[in-house]
């Protein structure tokens, strides 16, 4: 789930999805929200303005999205699958709140039967505040009842659920604290220990990955809130989803938060030193990285002749905006972390272990532009099959309670 009011630049990353809120925010009222107009383009890019409470189905879904939003764009497929089942009593409207240039972008590769609106002034967010994308307004028109959730992904069963009237009334917008408050408020000791403090789940919080800077004589310190154990297991090992393999049947997880701290990076591995703390307080569920076979996979590589850009900064740092990467004093490995998460395939790293200096954007989707882009670093992906690549692989111990 992400904050689409504020990004933090010490924020290393934001998983996209909602955990369960107490505190809600703004009432929404579907006689409002069907009188609205939104700016919708047709497959000619022609765009005309469209009254909600016009649209003939008797059920609308209204999502909230953005370009950048990953998740956002995965939700996308659901939507679509979802639409072709029930499009006789179903409209779906993808509300983008971002640049029209950016939706522009997306769009000339994006082919899709639900409707296509923009928001890029945002008034249907600022009006609604909707501050975390994607978000679903689901609107019944016979009955007027409106079912709102927040970073969650559309599924059959939640369409199914709403449409039947079994979901439980909600009509507000969740308010979801600010990264900077929630590590504010619970994580203020400054205690100078190298070790872990696990606290339970925070309310009405995103899940997300902070850096503190060093001080007090810490030199590492970082916070996961909100995380699974598989989550940080991935974290650390730098692994993608795409890489992760499960031999059980995925369930709903617990959520639990961490302190970090280390004194000296030098004589103690952060990593290691969680992965550690994870397997001696989570023997249940175990992680491993193994080698198998992958169907197919993108390698990176350096063009012959190619020029890539060494750095000589003196801090590492990546900013990532959807199909935008910039990396100062970046490893290749990030790059490929970027594009597994974009391309949903493993992507190998061939192309060295120094650290670049590398900035692209590519129209989502489109592998040929991605690797016009690329060039201009001196690098390209290149298509593999069966090739033998690292995964991290989850399994459940029975732990004896004897």
């Amino acid at each position: 789930m992400l904050n689409f009011n504020k990004l933090i630049p010490k924020l290393s990353f934001i998983f996209f999805f909602f955990l369960q809120n107490q505190l809600f925010g703004q009432k929404l009222l579907v006689s409002e929200i069907l009188n609205d107009t939104v700016a919708v383009v047709n497959d000619n890019k022609l765009i005309s303005n469209i009254r909600i409470g016009d649209i003939k189905q008797k059920y609308i879904i209204i999502d909230l999205w953005a370009t950048w939003c990953k998740p956002c764009i995965d939700n996308h497929k659901n939507l679509e699958n979802i639409y072709s089942r029930h499009s006789d009593s179903l409209a779906v409207i993808t509300l983008c709140g971002d640049t029209y240039n950016n939706f522009s972008r997306f769009n000339e590769s994006w082919k899709s039967r639900l409707i296509k609106g923009i928001d890029t002034a945002n008034k249907f967010f600022k009006k609604y505040k909707i501050g975390i994308v994607p978000t679903l307004l689901l609107i019944n028109k016979h009955t007027m009842n409106l079912y709102v959730t927040s970073g969650t992904m559309m599924s059959e069963e939640l369409f199914n659920d709403f449409s039947k009237g079994e979901t439980t009334k909600s009509d507000t917008i969740p308010i979801i604290l600010e990264p900077e408050v929630v590590v504010t408020r619970y994580f203020r000791d400054q205690k100078i220990y190298t070790g872990i403090i696990e606290s339970k789940f925070i309310p009405n919080s995103s899940s997300f990955l902070y850096y503190r800077p060093p001080s007090s004589g810490i030199n590492y310190r970082k916070i996961y809130v909100n995380f699974t154990i598989p989550g940080i297991y991935k974290d650390c090992y730098a692994m993608s989803e795409v890489r992760t393999v499960y031999d059980f049947a995925q369930g709903l997880e617990n959520y639990s938060s961490f302190d970090m701290r280390v004194l000296r990076v030098k004589k103690t591995n952060p990593d290691q030193l969680m992965i550690n703390y994870l397997e001696k307080e989570y023997p249940e569920i175990k992680a491993k990285v193994v080698k198998l076979i992958a169907d197919s996979c993108y390698v990176l590589e350096k063009i012959k002749g190619g020029n890539i850009s060494q750095s000589n900064d003196a801090i590492t740092n990546e900013t990532i905006r959807g199909n935008y990467f910039k990396g100062n004093k970046t490893p290749l490995k990030k790059v490929c972390f970027f594009l597994e998460e974009q391309l949903r395939i493993p992507v190998e790293n061939l192309a060295g272990k120094k650290l670049y200096d590398i900035e692209f954007e590519y129209h989502y989707g489109d592998i040929d532009d991605l690797n016009k882009q690329l060039a201009l670093s001196g690098l390209r992906l290149t298509l593999v099959k069966n090739k033998l690549i690292k995964y991290l692989v989850f399994q459940k111990n029975v732990i004896s309670l004897i």
